[in-house]
């Protein structure tokens, strides 16, 4: 089993696509790589992914960290190469690593997050 870790950036096209709907995203992208990707063990498995922080609807990310698991090995390189043409728009992969099975759970590995808000609106400054 193999554990990788992708950052990406989810832009316009996915603004409204919810924290959920990611995860069903992820899924088919991975299914459309032609991955190996690994199941949980039980009477309904799932798909092993784990992301970092679901943004809230509506928001968009320059940073966003998710990891899966592969039941066979293969190399970050033939990873990017599968996963580059199944990508939807909205989605920008900036790195690609393995991680360690036992590193700790992405929940646990950010610390912080930095939010920069646009108001669309002018702001009545006397209210």
């Amino acid at each position: 089993m193999q554990r990788i870790r992708l950052t990406y950036a989810k832009t316009e096209a996915l603004r409204y696509t919810g924290n959920l709907d990611m995860h069903k995203i992820w899924e088919r992208v991975f299914r459309r790589a032609m991955l190996d990707l690994a199941y949980s063990q039980g009477f309904h498995p799932q798909p092993r992914i784990q992301q970092a922080c679901p943004l809230p609807l509506g928001y968009l990310s320059k940073m966003e960290i998710v990891d899966f698991w592969l039941n066979s090995e293969c190399s970050v390189e033939t990873i990017e190469q599968a996963l580059t043409p199944a990508l939807p728009s909205g989605i920008s992969i900036y790195s690609i690593e393995q991680v360690d099975l036992s590193a700790p759970a992405l929940q646990k590995v950010v610390r912080s997050s930095i939010y920069i808000v646009t108001l669309l609106d002018p702001v009545d400054n006397e209210v």
